[in-house]
């Protein structure tokens, strides 16, 4: 398989965990939360405005594809220059005058 080819499909992997984070994203949405929010009141009690296991998930799955979405877009940056490289290291055909 091609550098460039191998650097396209790596690129939809990384399109399809952009995909899934957004997914996961979206549940902390619909619990009016972030990465950072506390999930216990001012008691130390669990919330019980939101879903706790629903965030803990989504939570833990974001760290983890955005992870995997860091490792992937080292490939696809070492892949282009792979590319670049072996682009300019072809001789220029010159065009018959």
């Amino acid at each position: 398989m091609s550098n460039l080819q191998e650097t396209k499909d790596l690129i939809a992997k990384r399109d399809d965990i952009d995909k899934e984070i957004e997914e996961h994203t979206a549940t902390l949405n619909a619990n009016s939360v972030d990465m950072k929010a506390l999930l216990v009141d001012a008691q130390d009690f669990p919330r019980n405005d939101i879903d706790i296991y629903a965030v803990r998930d989504a939570r833990v799955n974001i760290i983890r594809l955005t992870n995997d979405r860091d490792q992937l877009t080292k490939q696809i940056e070492e892949k282009i220059g792979k590319i670049h490289t072996e682009t300019n290291s072809k001789p220029l055909k010159r065009l018959a005058s």
